[in-house]
């Protein structure tokens, strides 16, 4: 699906990034964040969003408005109380952010929706690209969508304002703030910024996606915590982007796109930084669920008349930021993770600090992870195959590294075998974390395999017209059958009285055996009177035909041609 903003020709556009949220059914909200240059022309009043599938073969425009979101339209750049900026009646520079929200119903489930905005034109300081304010220099932002996996998936968003005022000589860090709510995997990556849906900026040389300024050493991001660490050795004003990929289950579910500015400046200002956990150098820890955990962040400049301060965005729910007064602040973080925040992907928050100097604020943003601990995995089972049987399997399934198991059956290997049904608890410990993990699971029986039948009795103890029709119930289809006669049909059918035996076997290999007697119906049975010709040549004999109980209603034919009961 793509979204375009009207075009507003002037050099005005700053940055910008897109999000969708799920809010039920088929129904999206769209959220377009415009970061706007208070020297440029006015923000818009709306925007045009164009929605598009391929897949689909659909494509519709729909309004997006400023959003009532408390504060939209608030300056994102930190200028000094003593010298505004354009943004607020003074001569320096400085950035508003607009939010636009639109909302769709989509009309199918495909893998394709795409969701993107374009605004001309691109700020004409930009010395890093050929033409940055041309008419053809448009900022152009996309998300994708694959509601086929994830119908009710909110693509990553963003905390931290795509604008970045960065020192001459001075190490920046910088952090977006991504915020992910579904525990969904990320993948972050630099990418060319996009001028269309099938454009990008034409770097000049020696600048591209990976290094789109002058760096003293190498322009890093790191693609777990997003921390965009460089070194400026060059005045300039350069514009880079992002991508966040986000996977459910090993599927891209969706993705999006952020294209931001860096304004390098000659500054005497030195930035303020902080410190890792509790006063080192490490940004990252591992934590236990259950356990609570408590540390302290540090902030420091090398400036001693200048106060400090600082921002989270509370990116990790449930724990607890204190912030201490003075010039020097520190920040203290508690938390008590539950099992549900176990995972590959780490929990984090960002913390931003703040000097005071002049004309605008020196920051530096710092991204903090907690791995919750005790190593995340799966049982995977395979069933008991017949009732009451004996071999069943367990097999943990877990990621790459060392673990040990422990299960109740005082088995230690990670998969256990010759299992009937019942309870099984397995607990995983894994060689670099201090916390182990516990799962419970419960094997079942396969319903049992029976057999019963519907039987047709021959008519007559000559008769062949009998019938045998099986019904199976239990077992796993499909079923196969061997019959005393030969046959390998579910049903018997055009046979006469006996007994017939039949093995039934399921796909799993269970079977039962079963016999089944067909008897004949009940048939005349005739006695008879005679009288005996009294002499030779005579004709006075006679026979008489009395018939048994069980004929109702009986018929007679002698070779004489008589239908009579007796001759």
């Amino acid at each position: 699906m793509l979204c375009f903003l009207k075009p507003a020709r002037a050099s005005h556009s700053s940055g910008s990034d897109i999000r969708y949220r799920h809010i039920g059914g088929m129904t999206y909200v769209i959220e377009v964040g415009f970061y706007r240059d208070c020297g440029g022309v006015s923000e818009p009043s709306s925007i045009v969003i164009r929605c598009q599938s391929a897949s689909a073969g659909f494509s519709q425009n729909i309004p997006a408005y400023k959003s009532t979101v408390p504060g939209n339209g608030y300056e994102v750049t930190r200028p000094c109380s003593s010298m505004p900026s354009q943004c607020n009646g003074g001569s320096n520079g400085g950035i508003r952010k607009w939010i636009y929200a639109g909302q769709i119903t989509l009309p199918s489930r495909q893998s394709d929706w795409i969701f993107s905005y374009s605004v001309c034109c691109r700020n004409c300081a930009i010395s890093t690209i050929s033409t940055p304010c041309a008419s053809n220099s448009a900022l152009y932002v996309e998300a994708t969508l694959n509601n086929l996996n994830a119908g009710d998936n909110h693509s990553p968003a963003f905390d931290q304002v795509p604008v970045a005022y960065v020192c001459l000589g001075q190490t920046y860090r910088y952090n977006h703030g991504i915020r992910e709510e579904e525990g969904d995997s990320l993948s972050i990556e630099l990418v060319t910024p996009m001028t269309g849906p099938a454009s990008t900026v034409n770097y000049l040389n020696g600048y591209s996606a990976t290094q789109p300024l002058a760096t003293a050493g190498t322009f890093e991001l790191d693609a777990v915590s997003g921390d965009i660490i460089f070194t400026p050795q060059q005045i300039q004003t350069t514009v880079l982007a992002i991508r966040v990929k986000e996977f459910r289950n090993g599927i891209c579910i969706g993705s999006v796109i952020r294209d931001m500015q860096v304004h390098v400046q000659g500054c005497t200002n030195n930035l303020p930084s902080l410190s890792g956990i509790n006063g080192s150098s490490s940004y990252s820890m591992s934590a236990c669920p259950g356990e609570p955990i408590c540390f302290t962040i540090e902030s420091a400049d090398n400036d001693l008349n200048q106060h400090l301060s600082l921002t989270t965005d509370s990116g990790i729910t449930g724990a607890q930021y204190t912030v201490s007064g003075g010039t020097r602040p520190v920040m203290q973080f508690c938390w008590t993770p539950q099992p549900q925040d176990m995972g590959v992907n780490p929990k984090r928050f960002n913390v931003t600090v703040y000097d005071d100097a002049c004309p605008y604020n020196g920051s530096r943003t710092y991204s903090y992870l907690v791995y919750v601990g005790g190593p995340r995995f799966n049982i995977r089972e395979t069933p008991i195959t017949c009732k009451n049987g004996s071999n069943g399997v367990l097999s943990v399934i877990t990621g790459p590294g060392n673990y040990t198991y422990e299960w109740n059956t005082g088995s230690t290997s990670q998969d256990i075998s010759g299992l009937s049904s019942g309870t099984y608890t397995v607990t995983v410990s894994a060689g670099s974390e201090t916390c182990s993990a516990t799962h419970t699971y419960t094997l079942t029986d396969p319903p049992a395999l029976t057999v019963q039948a519907q039987l047709t009795q021959a008519s007559c103890n000559q008769s062949s017209d009998g019938s045998i029709a099986l019904i199976i119930n239990g077992g796993i289809a499909p079923y196969y059958f061997s019959w005393n006669t030969g046959a390998n049909t579910q049903n018997l059918s055009g046979i006469a009285s006996g007994s017939y035996a039949c093995t039934v076997r399921d796909s799993n290999g269970c079977q039962t055996d079963t016999i089944f007697e067909l008897n004949a119906g009940n048939g005349p049975v005739i006695q008879e009177s005679l009288t005996h010709v009294s002499c030779k040549g005579g004709n006075n004999g006679s026979i008489g035909i009395l018939p048994g109980t069980n004929t109702a209603l009986p018929s007679y034919l002698w070779n004489t041609g008589s239908t009579q009961a007796s001759i």
